[in-house]
């Protein structure tokens, strides 16, 4: 079955968004446009929040509220133009973990009029095209994250808890957008990101933080009984949600989580997906999910 897709656009205007819906919908993407949050030119803090505000809404709205269904086999994809001025990397640190993040090489429209519904057709057109090009090009880094997430579920670095994986993460995050906005070949990315994860800290066959010897064990699928939260479950927020399900724009099973062996004089102070959690001295381990929810 395709998997459903939904698309996102950052610093374009709210109406070549609204434009570009029904395009982008004949191509199979569910468009996520944003009425009412105007680009300022510049990738700000307010307006990459207010961005990320608006996809955990949309994808609220156009999701199963089923737990076990929750963002199901979709793929996520956050497409920006790029301003070439640095504040891009706002956006990575925002959705990088979730989504796949895509540079639009069309600055240019940002100087077009906009005025008459002429001009704005010219304009969406002009993003449209750009989108089908960078499809084009990154469709070999995406089937590569898809059987990295679920084929290769339990020995993939893809999937590692970002706060809790620690520094070492960076390099992953930075590896997967450095393939999408230079569009690398599936087998490109598949090559560097083997020679990545073998330069990973790791013991026994599994993944570890050097700093304090945690070891990410993944245990086997019979065996996998964490599920990510869903909307409004307790004070778990969007982030929780959507990274528990979703990883470099795509869905993996909400059930997947680590355990982790936790030795007498280990610091039992974990970042928690959402604040900081602290495990009873009597525990002996720890699950830990890719979105860093520690039960």
């Amino acid at each position: 079955m395709k998997r459903p897709l939904f698309v996102a656009i950052a610093g374009i205007q709210p109406k070549i968004g609204v434009l570009l819906s029904t395009p982008l919908a004949k191509r199979g993407m569910e468009h996520l446009p944003f009425r009412k949050l105007r680009f300022p030119r510049t990738y700000t803090n307010d307006y990459v929040g207010g961005l990320y505000a608006k996809v955990a809404r949309g994808l609220q709205k156009r999701q199963s509220l089923n737990r076990d269904k929750l963002l199901q086999n979709v793929n996520l994809i956050i497409f920006y133009v790029d301003l070439n001025d640095g504040s891009e990397t706002r956006l990575v640190e925002t959705f990088g973990v979730e989504a796949l993040v895509i540079s639009l090489n069309v600055p240019r429209i940002l100087q077009m009029s906009t005025g008459t519904r002429n001009q704005q057709n010219h304009v969406a057109n002009i993003v449209l095209r750009e989108i089908n090009r960078a499809f084009q090009g990154i469709g070999g880094v995406i089937d590569t994250i898809t059987q990295e997430v679920t084929n290769r579920i339990n020995k993939t670095c893809l999937l590692l808890p970002p706060k809790t994986f620690g520094r070492e993460f960076l390099r992953i995050r930075d590896q997967v957008h450095s393939a999408a906005r230079e569009r690398w070949t599936g087998e490109q990315f598949q090559r560097s990101l083997r020679k990545l994860a073998s330069s990973l800290p790791a013991r026994e066959g599994y993944f570890i933080r050097q700093r304090s010897g945690l070891l990410f064990k993944s245990p086997g699928r019979s065996v996998r009984h964490g599920l990510a939260p869903v909307w409004g479950d307790g004070s778990h927020n969007a982030t929780c949600v959507i990274r528990g399900r979703v990883r470099f724009g795509v869905s993996f099973d909400p059930r997947f989580h680590y355990d982790c062996q936790l030795p007498n004089r280990h610091d039992r102070n974990f970042p928690g997906c959402h604040g900081p959690e602290r495990i009873d001295k009597g525990r002996q381990h720890a699950n830990v999910a890719p979105n860093d929810n520690v039960r």
